[in-house]
Protein backbone atom coordinates (compact mmCIF):
# COMPACT_ATOMS: atom_id res chain seq x y z
CA UNK A 1 0.00 0.00 0.00
CA UNK A 2 2.78 2.20 0.72
CA UNK A 3 4.32 1.77 -2.60
CA UNK A 4 0.98 2.72 -4.35
CA UNK A 5 0.84 6.22 -2.29
CA UNK A 6 4.39 6.96 -3.50
CA UNK A 7 3.93 6.15 -7.05
CA UNK A 8 0.64 8.07 -6.82
CA UNK A 9 2.83 11.05 -4.80
CA UNK A 10 5.19 10.81 -7.46
CA UNK A 11 3.14 10.76 -10.20
CA UNK A 12 1.16 13.80 -8.66
CA UNK A 13 4.81 15.43 -8.84
CA UNK A 14 5.43 14.78 -11.83
CA UNK A 15 1.92 16.15 -13.37
CA UNK A 16 2.47 18.89 -11.52
CA UNK A 17 6.13 19.54 -12.70
CA UNK A 18 4.69 18.86 -16.45
CA UNK A 19 1.77 21.31 -15.62
CA UNK A 20 4.28 24.06 -14.22
CA UNK A 21 6.34 24.07 -17.60
CA UNK A 22 3.29 23.91 -19.83
CA UNK A 23 2.38 26.93 -18.02
CA UNK A 24 6.02 28.58 -18.43
CA UNK A 25 5.92 27.72 -21.55
CA UNK A 26 2.19 29.21 -22.36
CA UNK A 27 3.29 32.75 -20.43
CA UNK A 28 6.72 32.92 -22.64
CA UNK A 29 4.73 32.08 -25.72
CA UNK A 30 1.85 34.99 -24.97
CA UNK A 31 4.89 37.92 -24.01
CA UNK A 32 6.41 37.00 -27.44
CA UNK A 33 2.88 37.07 -29.03
CA UNK A 34 2.64 40.88 -27.53
CA UNK A 35 5.92 41.55 -28.11
CA UNK A 36 5.91 40.63 -31.81
CA UNK A 37 3.95 43.43 -33.81
CA UNK A 38 1.65 41.61 -36.14
CA UNK A 39 1.51 43.03 -39.52
CA UNK A 40 -1.46 42.94 -42.61
CA UNK A 41 -2.78 45.48 -44.69
CA UNK A 42 -3.45 46.34 -48.16
CA UNK A 43 -1.32 47.85 -50.70
CA UNK A 44 -1.18 48.33 -54.77
CA UNK A 45 1.81 47.19 -55.80
CA UNK A 46 4.16 46.50 -59.17
CA UNK A 47 5.00 43.14 -59.73
CA UNK A 48 8.97 42.75 -60.42
CA UNK A 49 11.14 39.97 -61.52
CA UNK A 50 14.07 40.18 -58.53
CA UNK A 51 17.55 40.28 -59.62
CA UNK A 52 20.66 39.51 -57.66
CA UNK A 53 24.21 40.66 -58.98
CA UNK A 54 26.69 38.18 -59.04
CA UNK A 55 30.50 38.23 -57.61
CA UNK A 56 31.15 40.27 -61.06
CA UNK A 57 28.24 42.60 -61.17
CA UNK A 58 26.28 41.06 -63.80
CA UNK A 59 22.50 40.85 -63.01
CA UNK A 60 20.88 37.55 -63.11
CA UNK A 61 17.50 36.46 -62.47
CA UNK A 62 16.62 34.55 -59.54
CA UNK A 63 15.12 31.54 -59.64
CA UNK A 64 12.92 29.05 -57.62
CA UNK A 65 13.38 25.85 -56.81
CA UNK A 66 10.89 25.16 -59.66
CA UNK A 67 13.08 27.45 -62.21
CA UNK A 68 10.69 29.92 -62.25
CA UNK A 69 11.76 33.53 -61.55
CA UNK A 70 11.40 35.12 -58.10
CA UNK A 71 8.91 38.39 -58.12
CA UNK A 72 9.59 41.19 -55.98
CA UNK A 73 6.63 43.77 -54.90
CA UNK A 74 7.26 47.32 -55.19
CA UNK A 75 4.65 49.51 -53.37
CA UNK A 76 3.15 52.16 -55.39
CA UNK A 77 0.17 53.00 -52.81
CA UNK A 78 0.12 51.95 -49.19
CA UNK A 79 2.80 50.19 -47.28
CA UNK A 80 4.42 46.91 -47.85
CA UNK A 81 6.95 45.04 -44.78
CA UNK A 82 10.41 44.85 -46.75
CA UNK A 83 10.54 41.05 -46.74
CA UNK A 84 7.88 41.38 -50.30
CA UNK A 85 9.56 38.52 -52.20
CA UNK A 86 7.30 36.05 -53.64
CA UNK A 87 8.12 32.84 -55.05
CA UNK A 88 7.67 32.82 -58.64
CA UNK A 89 5.68 29.71 -58.45
CA UNK A 90 3.50 31.25 -56.05
CA UNK A 91 3.22 34.43 -57.86
CA UNK A 92 1.87 31.91 -60.92
CA UNK A 93 -0.68 30.33 -58.77
CA UNK A 94 -1.86 33.70 -57.71
CA UNK A 95 -1.97 35.20 -61.17
CA UNK A 96 0.81 37.87 -60.52
CA UNK A 97 2.77 38.40 -63.13
CA UNK A 98 5.59 40.76 -64.40
CA UNK A 99 4.60 44.71 -65.24
CA UNK A 100 1.22 44.44 -63.65
CA UNK A 101 0.07 46.38 -60.65
CA UNK A 102 -2.33 44.82 -58.44
CA UNK A 103 -3.82 44.88 -55.31
CA UNK A 104 -2.57 42.48 -52.89
CA UNK A 105 -3.46 42.00 -49.17
CA UNK A 106 -0.66 40.51 -46.44
CA UNK A 107 -0.65 38.77 -43.14
CA UNK A 108 2.29 38.00 -41.10
CA UNK A 109 2.12 34.33 -40.18
CA UNK A 110 3.46 32.87 -37.40
CA UNK A 111 7.40 33.60 -37.20
CA UNK A 112 9.39 30.57 -38.83
CA UNK A 113 12.57 29.74 -37.31
CA UNK A 114 14.74 29.58 -40.02
CA UNK A 115 13.56 32.85 -42.03
CA UNK A 116 12.22 35.34 -39.18
CA UNK A 117 9.16 37.00 -39.71
CA UNK A 118 7.66 35.73 -43.06
CA UNK A 119 4.14 37.13 -44.97
CA UNK A 120 1.50 35.71 -47.14
CA UNK A 121 0.46 37.77 -50.12
CA UNK A 122 -3.16 37.51 -51.99
CA UNK A 123 -3.67 39.23 -55.08
CA UNK A 124 -7.04 40.76 -54.69
CA UNK A 125 -7.08 41.37 -58.55
CA UNK A 126 -5.13 43.90 -61.15
CA UNK A 127 -5.62 47.33 -61.14
CA UNK A 128 -6.32 49.89 -63.59
CA UNK A 129 -3.01 52.25 -64.19
CA UNK A 130 -5.69 55.51 -64.35
CA UNK A 131 -7.01 54.14 -60.94
CA UNK A 132 -3.45 54.25 -59.08
CA UNK A 133 -3.97 58.34 -58.39
CA UNK A 134 -6.79 57.51 -56.25
CA UNK A 135 -5.63 54.37 -54.39
CA UNK A 136 -2.57 56.94 -53.46
CA UNK A 137 -5.01 59.02 -52.13
CA UNK A 138 -6.94 55.97 -50.40
CA UNK A 139 -3.59 54.21 -48.86
CA UNK A 140 -1.24 56.63 -49.28
CA UNK A 141 2.05 56.68 -51.38
CA UNK A 142 3.91 53.52 -51.54
CA UNK A 143 6.75 52.79 -48.62
CA UNK A 144 8.33 49.76 -47.11
CA UNK A 145 8.42 49.13 -43.66
CA UNK A 146 11.31 47.30 -42.26
CA UNK A 147 10.64 44.49 -40.51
Amino acid sequence: MAQTQCNVITAWCVTQHTIAILLDQRRSYIKTIKQTNIMNGTAVVKAELLNKKDANGVSQLVLDKNGIPAIILTPIAGSLPSKRTISGSYAQRQQIFEGGLYAVDYTENAVDPTYGRTFQFNNLGPIDPLKVASARKEYGDGTIVTV
